[in-house]
């Protein structure tokens, strides 16, 4: 699946949609490895997919699809727990045990778009959708950052709250 760059229209909208299905069957099925792996460690490897708007003031993740507007970003992502709970860099919430890949995104070319969007100006101005897969999930990236986070989580760097 190699990248696709194109002006984002009404028709579009179906395609995003199933590029976003293909990317979660692949996903899953490319971190089936990992998943054995982290297992074999008595811990868990949780995938999930959902959705924010990257130019909205306040960041929400939505597990169902969000607006097409610009901004509109799809994600799948993986997290290492135990019973549940995510691990956390030696308390640090905002450092997880997780990898997130970004694989539709819209946008539109204004510079600082966050504050445009914030505008209305969005409505004016062509917006283009950027559907990838390669480009984000690198299989030997993966695999080295499952291995780091096993090793941290060995070493207590990575802990339960």
């Amino acid at each position: 699946m190699e990248m696709i760059k194109k002006q984002m229209d009404f028709n579009v909208q179906q395609e995003i949609i199933q590029w976003e299905e293909q990317c979660w069957i692949l996903f899953q099925q490319k971190m089936g490895f990992f998943r054995q792996k982290v297992e074999e460690e008595g811990l868990e490897l949780v995938l999930e997919q959902y959705w924010y708007n990257d130019y909205e003031k306040q960041f929400i993740e939505s597990p169902e699809r969000i607006k097409f507007l610009p901004g509109y970003t799809y994600c799948c992502r993986f997290s290492i727990r135990k019973d549940g709970q995510i691990y956390e860099y030696k308390g640090d919430d905002e450092d997880l045990a997780w990898y997130i890949c970004r694989f539709v995104e819209i946008k539109n070319k204004l510079w600082l778009p966050q504050i445009w969007y914030r505008h209305g100006v969005f409505q004016r101005k062509k917006l283009y959708v950027e559907m990838k897969f390669e480009e984000e999930f690198d299989d030997e990236e993966i695999q080295e950052t499952v291995e780091e986070y096993l090793e941290d989580i060995k070493k207590g760097d990575y802990m339960i709250p």
